[in-house]
C-alpha cells in the first residue's frame, strides 16, 4: 500500500526513536481538539490540521498540504505559531511538497532540533574557502532551500571533507550609517546532516567579517522554520518582518514566487495551485560603532 506523505512522515519521525504525540483540530480551535494514536493510519482528513509534538524537546511540527492550506492563509498559520510559542513551544510548518522534494533535509533540520546529532568543535576544524561548485553541493544535500547564489563562500573542513559552509552576497553600500557604510548579506549556513558543529557559525561569521570589513552582516530567518534564537544569541538584532509570499507550485513541486506560472511549466493538477510561506524575520549584525 503506498503510504501518503504525512505517513511518510511519521515514519521517518519513528526512525528517530524518540516519543511524539500527534494532535489534530481546526485552525480556528484555541488549542488542540485533542491527542490522537502516533499510529500512521490515524490522520483524518475533515481536520484541518495535524501536528507531530515532541513535547521532551518542545518542539511541534505542523503538516501542511498544499490544498488545504489555500483554503485558510498564512494568518491561520501565524496564529497557530503564536499560540503555541505563548506556551514555550517552537512550531515548524512543514509542506507537503517541501516533504516530497527535500525529505532527508527536513529530517536532518528535524534530528538537529531534537539534539541527535553528533557534535564537533568548531575551533578544532580548518577555515577553507570553497569554490561555487563545492558550496552548491553541499547546499543542494544539508541545506533545506538548497543552493543559492553567493559571492563569499567559507567552510570547516575536517580532513578535507566540509562539515559546515557560510555562503555570503557581496558588500553593498547602504544609506545608513557613516559615508560608505557596506553590508554583507549571509545567504546560507548549514551543517552536514547528522552534525552540529559547536561555535562552527560564529567562526566562520567571524573569519569572514576580518576578510571583507564589513558595517553589518544581514540574514533572513524563514518563519515557517525558525524564530531565529541562533541569531540573536550571536548578537543579530531583529529590524524587520517581511509578509507572508504567496508562489505557484510548478509539476516537479517547485515554488514559483511570481504573479503566474511560466507558460509551458507543468501544473501539479490542472489547476495551478497557490501555496505560501509565513514570511521572514530580518536580522542584522551591527558592526559599526558609529551607525
Amino acid at each position: 500500500m503506498t503510504l501518503s506523505w504525512k505517513q511518510e512522515v511519521l515514519q521517518g519521525f519513528h526512525d528517530l526513536h524518540l516519543p511524539f504525540r500527534v494532535l489534530q483540530g481546526a485552525y480556528s480551535s484555541v488549542s488542540p481538539v485533542s491527542d490522537i494514536s502516533t499510529d500512521a493510519n490515524a490522520f483524518q482528513k475533515d481536520l484541518l490540521y495535524n501536528i507531530v509534538f515532541f513535547e521532551h524537546a518542545g518542539l511541534a511540527v505542523n503538516l501542511v498540504d498544499i490544498v488545504q492550506a489555500g483554503l485558510t492563509g498564512p494568518e491561520a498559520l501565524l496564529g497557530l505559531q503564536q499560540d503555541y510559542a505563548l506556551r514555550g513551544i517552537q512550531l515548524l510548518h512543514l509542506w507537503e511538497d517541501v516533504w516530497l522534494c527535500r525529505p532527508a533535509q527536513v529530517l536532518g533540520r528535524i534530528r538537529a532540533l531534537l539534539g541527535l546529532n553528533e557534535r564537533l568543535h568548531g575551533r578544532k576544524l580548518k577555515v577553507e574557502q570553497v569554490d561555487r561548485k563545492v558550496a552548491g553541493a553541499f547546499m543542494e544535500q544539508h541545506h533545506l532551500m538548497g543552493a543559492a547564489g553567493s559571492k563569499y563562500r567559507l567552510a570547516l573542513v575536517q580532513e578535507g571533507i566540509p562539515v559546515a559552509v557560510a555562503c555570503f552576497g557581496p558588500l553593498r553600500k547602504m544609506r545608513r550609517g557613516r559615508p560608505g557604510y557596506r553590508s554583507a548579506e549571509l545567504v546560507r549556513f548549514a551543517s552536514r546532516s547528522g552534525y552540529s558543529v559547536a561555535g562552527g557559525f560564529t567562526r566562520l561569521l567571524k573569519h569572514f567579517i576580518r576578510e571583507h570589513h564589513p558595517d553589518d552582516v544581514m540574514t533572513y530567518a524563514d518563519r515557517d522554520w525558525s524564530s531565529g534564537a541562533a541569531y540573536r544569541k550571536s548578537g543579530f538584532v531583529l529590524t524587520g518582518v517581511t509578509s507572508p509570499a504567496w508562489a505557484w507550485l510548478d509539476g516537479g513541486m517547485k515554488r514559483h514566487y511570481r504573479e503566474q506560472l511560466p507558460l509551458g511549466t507543468e501544473k501539479v493538477n490542472a489547476e495551478p495551485i497557490r501555496v505560501f510561506n509565513t514570511g521572514n524575520l530580518k536580522y542584522i549584525l551591527y558592526l559599526d560603532k558609529l551607525c
